[in-house]
């Protein structure tokens, strides 16, 4: 398996705690789904990735950051897929200052 990952069909500014949608999982090589698990593909193309350094408290600013300056400096348009972020080490060994999260948009 390699790393975990969370996929997010919903924006928690706009959509109710209790309807938001979400996956969480790992990141299977392929044919490495184990059994009892499903895989999810997130269509390919073209991302967009922030990696963010810091305690998960601090991730909804990266994202407000992230849609907000970068997306409107860059000039590109956000497609209608999920976002999703890829956890690069561990919080059961890694200081919460040394976490790292990459925020992948397309």
């Amino acid at each position: 398996m390699g790393p975990m990952t969370a996929v997010f069909y919903d924006n928690p500014e706009t959509v109710p705690v209790d309807k938001l949608r979400a996956l969480a999982g790992a990141m299977p090589t392929r044919g490495d789904t184990p059994e009892g698990l499903t895989c999810h593909d997130v269509p390919a193309g073209c991302m967009a990735v922030l990696t963010f350094k810091g305690h998960y408290a601090g991730l909804p600013a990266a994202y407000q950051d992230f849609y907000g300056r970068w997306v409107t400096q860059s000039g590109e348009e956000p497609a209608d897929v999920p976002s999703f972020e890829t956890y690069l080490n561990d919080p059961r060994n890694t200081a919460p200052e040394d976490l790292l999260t990459e925020i992948c948009m397309r």
